[in-house]
Order: C-alpha cells, then structure tokens, then sequence
C-alpha cells in the first residue's frame, strides 16, 4: 500500500493531508463501512425514528415533504448497495450465500415498495418509536424477502 502525502501552502498552517491508495475491493469495503457507521451513529445529530416515518407516510409516501422522500430514498439506495456488495463478496469468496434480503428478480423496488414494506413490517411488530427507521427498514426487507 502507498501513502501520498500532500502539503498546503502556508495560509493553511502546512496541515499535511495523508490519503491512502489501496487495492480493489478495499474502496467498497470502506464505503460498506462508512454507511454502516453513519447508520448507527447517535449524537447530536438527527436521525428519522420510527415514530417520524410514521407521521409522515401515514397519507402516503407522496404527499411526505421532499426531504423526507429524498432521505428514505437514501437509506433505501445504501441498504440496497450494501446487499449488492455482499452479494458480490459471498460469491467471489465462494462461502456460504449470506445476504441481507433475496427480493424476486422480478421485483424492481422503488420508494413506494420500500416504504410499504417498512410500514407492514412496523404494524406487525412492537417496535420503540425512538428507533432510527434504517435499521427498521433492514429488518423488513429481510423479514419481507428471506433468503432460502
């Protein structure tokens, strides 16, 4: 692995910048981890819980304010490129198929699907309402599609 060390001019205090190169795979194994830890981060920052995604698809995912669209169809592309990425590890590694959900080739998902996924899987089950809804949506996707 090379290190590239980058050095700014004087007016930004000479912070010295290091950015690792690696090799395949290596990109998507940390952007397989950055989602995951910007997933279950708690902090100050705000996260939709279970209680805010019910107030705001309980008239329809359509009638929801844009940023929310825009939010669950976030988490919704990262949940699917994370299944993506393990399903591409398990069958380069040749292991034991293990994958997050198995949806139907069929079955082109899109926010509509997604969000009645999760809400099914939220009235079928007890579920605290301070829990963040990406996390809940994991769970129903795999609930919704097990994988044999």
């Amino acid at each position: 692995m090379s290190i590239a060390v980058t050095t700014y001019p004087e007016k930004f205090n000479s912070v010295k910048l290091v950015q690792r190169r690696s090799g395949k795979g290596k990109i998507m194994k940390n952007l397989v981890l950055v989602f995951f830890m910007l997933m279950f981060s708690t902090g100050a920052s705000a996260s939709v819980t279970v209680e805010h995604f019910e107030a705001m698809t309980k008239n329809g995912i359509e009638n929801a304010p844009d940023w929310f669209k825009s939010h669950v169809a976030g988490l919704s592309t990262g949940i699917f490129y994370t299944k993506i990425y393990m399903d591409h590890e398990t069958q380069k590694s040749g292991v034991e198929k293990r994958t997050l959900f198995c949806p139907p080739e069929q079955l082109s998902l899109n926010l509509d699907n997604y969000v009645s996924i999760t809400n099914d899987y939220i009235e079928d089950s007890f579920i605290p309402k301070d829990v963040p809804i990406a996390l809940i949506m994991v769970n129903a996707l795999a609930e919704a599609f097990p994988c044999d």
